[in-house]
């Protein structure tokens, strides 16, 4: 399974309120037209100007070992209805790169108008993903196991489904510290939103001398922006910052996400386990072990972590097992999967 894609889709499935921004109307913002330089006396040398990098895209961060990005965008105007809103989303997005951790926070009424209903959140943590939502306070915490694979921000990265094809225009000053990253300060001279069509734009934005990837970007915008199903014309303002560039210290899990992965602390998992999901108490993989096998597995390893077996229902390739440990009760239900493997689900409290 190719790890980054795989969770790119898992990012897509979980927040699909947030991507159908990125399926909004297509607007370009006008770029600035060169200046012609005055010409120079003769014998004169011209002075050498510092280099305006086109093509400005996220994913430079590549490059860095950990860091935390935070974009604000505030939409302010009348809506199809003729109603004055004003709409918010906030994006956070953290990685440490040596301990393959990532987290992406997403939140804000711009995503479900009219209500905010918490953020929605994904966490990687080496081989286990973890999305989180405050919607349901019963079960707010969804565990995939995804495997092993190449980390890259590349994957996860989702301001550019709101800002494409940067580019810089004058250069205000160099050397700025901005963010603790010594940063050369430029004008901005074009860009293209994915989620409007504004008719008047202006921003500034921030690139560190070492690396060249974003610290800061501001800007605003006016026009028609599509918003999730609603159509709002009016003015956005936002405000992008890096922080803790190559310093940030961890990411920690929601306490939900710990409570659910520690549920099945004692239940015993097939060694070859793939595709594993948590939710609510459920386990659910597949695994390559013939059904039989895995029925053997579980009448030896239940016992072993504790549990007593109750009742077994066998009718091959099918086998159902039931178990108890304290107040606490559960089914094993084996079947078929694929290439003589198996599929198994374990359900709590049956």
């Amino acid at each position: 399974m190719n790890h980054p894609r795989f969770l790119r889709l898992a990012v897509l499935a979980a927040c699909l309120a947030f991507t159908s921004l990125a399926c909004a109307v297509t607007g370009i913002l006008p770029t600035k037209e060169p200046s012609v330089p005055a010409a120079l006396p003769p014998g004169v040398p011209p002075t050498p100007e510092s280099p305006k990098p086109e093509g400005l895209n996220f994913f430079m961060l590549d490059d860095l070992e950990s860091y935390k990005g935070i974009l604000n965008l505030t939409l302010q105007g009348q809506n199809q209805n003729g109603e004055s809103v004003t709409r918010t989303l906030e994006l956070v997005n953290e990685a440490i790169k040596s301990q393959n951790a990532r987290h992406v926070s997403i939140r804000g009424d711009a995503i479900n108008p009219g209500s905010d209903n918490g953020p929605t959140e994904l966490f990687v943590m080496g081989e286990k993903t973890y999305i989180y939502t405050s919607i349901s306070s019963a079960k707010p915490c969804f565990i995939l196991s995804t495997g092993p694979g190449n980390f890259s921000n590349t994957a996860y990265e989702r301001f550019t489904d709101l800002f494409s094809q940067l580019a810089t225009g004058d250069l205000i000053a160099e050397g700025e510290k901005v963010n603790d990253v010594s940063s050369n300060h430029f004008a901005l001279g074009g860009a293209q939103f994915l989620f409007g069509s504004p008719t008047l734009q202006e921003g500034e934005i921030w690139l560190a001398q070492e690396g060249g990837y974003p610290v800061r970007f501001i800007g605003k915008a006016e026009g028609v922006f599509s918003l999730s199903s609603e159509t709002i014309t009016g003015s956005v303002h936002w405000e992008y910052n890096l922080l803790d560039v190559n310093r940030l210290a961890g990411i920690s899990l929601p306490q939900a996400c710990i409570d659910e992965e520690n549920i099945g602390a004692d239940i015993p998992i097939l060694p070859d386990a793939t595709d594993q999901t948590t939710y609510g108490g459920a386990i659910n993989y597949n695994s390559p072990t013939a059904p039989a096998a895995a029925a053997d597995f579980y009448r030896a390893q239940l016992p072993a972590n504790g549990w007593e077996l109750a009742n077994e229902t066998a009718s091959p390739p099918v086998f159902i097992l039931s178990a108890r440990k304290g107040d606490r009760s559960l089914q094993v239900n084996i079947g078929p999967g694929l290439e003589n493997g198996c599929t198994i689900l374990i359900t709590p409290g049956l």
